[in-house]
């Protein structure tokens, strides 16, 4: 994707570099999918050419330098790579656009800046928020970030997480005070190339 478009002429121009799925020659096609499914494969194959289309592009807003202009936009393209494999979909773009939307929302210029870099120049990010005894529920998260010099300590267990161990970076969901509650829990980036021994 060369240019900016809107959600309907992206979805075009994504389907039409993707193919008929029916033919078993065409990117991503039915046939493909159904075969590495069998086998259990991660789709990761399919990723640099949908790199190369720009997809990865699209997860990031425009003024931080990507193709992101609506959620619109970033619907009608997932729906098209859904309908050809929803595994794809999630490993390549839903589970990176989770990691980062609290950050094109909430960040400071500065971490808006170095992630959209990060993410153009192709880092997955996860986002750690389900917990073995308490699912999705996130206000009884068992997490803890605590003060810890000029940063936070982050203790506790997340489970189970989407790009966990390919993800170059994770947006980790945790209580920030004994309470917990809406006003006592907050959103962290972690870097895992910063820690040693990290996943």
């Amino acid at each position: 994707m060369s240019r900016v478009m809107d959600g309907s002429g992206a979805a075009r121009a994504l389907e039409e570099f993707l193919g008929d799925p029916r033919d078993p020659q065409a990117r991503l096609s039915f046939s493909r999918v159904v075969e590495a499914d069998e086998q259990e494969l991660y789709p990761g194959d399919a990723f640099p050419e949908l790199d190369a289309w720009g997809l990865r592009r699209v997860y990031v807003p425009e003024a931080l330098g990507g193709q992101l202009t609506s959620w619109e936009q970033l619907f009608q393209l997932a729906r098209v790579l859904a309908r050809r494999d929803i595994t794809t979909t999630f490993s390549h773009g839903l589970n990176t656009l989770l990691g980062v939307e609290s950050v094109w929302v909430a960040g400071t210029a500065e971490q808006q800046r170095a992630l959209a870099n990060e993410v153009l120049l192709g880092a997955r990010v996860a986002f750690a928020f389900s917990e073995r005894h308490h699912g999705a529920d996130l206000l009884r998260s068992d997490v803890v970030a605590r003060r810890h010099g000029e940063g936070y300590l982050l203790t506790g267990e997340k489970w189970t997480i989407g790009n966990a161990t390919r993800g170059r970076m994770v947006t980790v969901f945790a209580r920030t005070s004994p309470e917990g509650g809406s006003r006592g829990s907050s959103l962290f980036l972690v870097d895992k190339q910063s820690i040693a021994g990290a996943f």
